[in-house]
């Protein structure tokens, strides 16, 4: 999954100014896509956190933000225990000033929880 990150920025590129232009705005789709955009926003704002460049209430405010898109997008029975986890980023940042790249340790994750 960490191999992903280096993707993200791209992919967001497309879907900004390819996917989304070409699509109706009462498409299915255009919930997905932003919903997309707002995680690589949130994932980028908790790889620049440990720099100062964002806030936890900013982290916070677009943690939130996400999830209003992805549950109006794909619905709230689509969401599992992690999206219960990226919760905890903010308060993370607002502690220590920085939040581990918890995409890289998704292993360790599942192996403490099991």
């Amino acid at each position: 999954m960490s191999e992903a990150l280096s993707v993200m920025p791209v992919l967001r590129h497309w879907v900004r100014t390819v996917a989304l232009p070409t699509l109706a705005a009462a498409d299915a789709v255009v919930n997905a896509c932003q919903a997309f955009i707002m995680l690589v926003t949130l994932v980028d704002m908790l790889v620049e956190a440990h720099r100062g460049r964002c806030s936890a209430i900013e982290i916070a405010t677009t943690t939130q933000a996400f999830l209003e898109m992805f549950a109006q997008a794909f619905g709230v029975d689509e969401m599992f225990l992690k999206f219960h986890l990226i919760l905890h980023h903010a308060l993370t940042v607002a502690r220590y000033g920085w939040s581990p790249n918890t995409m890289a340790l998704e292993r360790k994750h599942k192996s403490i929880l099991q």
